[in-house]
């Protein structure tokens, strides 16, 4: 099994026949469970692969708790998520600070009543993932009710092994395209 270093407790997969290069040196280690592997490492072939793999399903989780964290006004969950730079852009081209968007929702200034949403792909580079969906919701905005209907991107960002949300860019969906 890969070790949690690289992909969270929750997930856990065998990887065969994967050759990992080390900084310096290069090892060829088959069929072995990597848990003897320092942080600093760069996997190739199926390992990489899997790995990615992982990694989207484990941002796809992420998501589904943030998300689900805001319908719930479980706050203390969903800044937990959060990088302390957070970049929460809204659809009307305001943006929010994690500061500024938890005393929002906090305050009961933002408040989501439906989320519905999807997940397109998952683009994992480096120690960045991008989440490229959609996402239509009913919300309060100080005491005003919206109805949304946005393309999303949202990003996370791997430190130390945790993934923490750290940006979010909505636009408005059109009924016309420009392309």
């Amino acid at each position: 099994m890969l070790p949690d270093l690289l992909f969270g407790s929750s997930l856990q997969f065998a990887v065969c026949e994967a050759t990992v290069h080390l900084a310096a040196e290069k090892h060829d280690y088959r069929n072995s469970h990597f848990a003897f592997l320092p942080p600093k490492l760069k996997l190739t072939g199926i390992a990489m692969k899997n790995a990615d793999a992982a990694t989207q399903v484990l941002i796809r989780s992420l998501e589904d708790q943030r998300y689900q964290a805001v319908l719930d006004q479980d706050y203390e969950r969903f800044e937990a998520l959060c990088h302390a730079r957070l970049v929460y852009s809204h659809s009307g081209g305001n943006r929010d600070s994690l500061e500024s968007y938890m005393s929002k929702l906090r305050s009961g200034s933002l408040r989501y009543h439906r989320i519905d949403r999807s997940v397109e792909d998952v683009l994992i580079v480096g120690g960045t993932a991008l989440v490229v969906g959609h996402m239509n919701a009913e919300l309060s905005v100080e005491g005003h009710e919206k109805t949304l209907n946005n393309s999303s991107l949202a990003v996370w960002v791997n430190e130390l092994g945790d993934w923490k949300f750290i940006a979010y860019q909505p636009t408005p969906q059109t009924t016309g395209r420009l392309n």
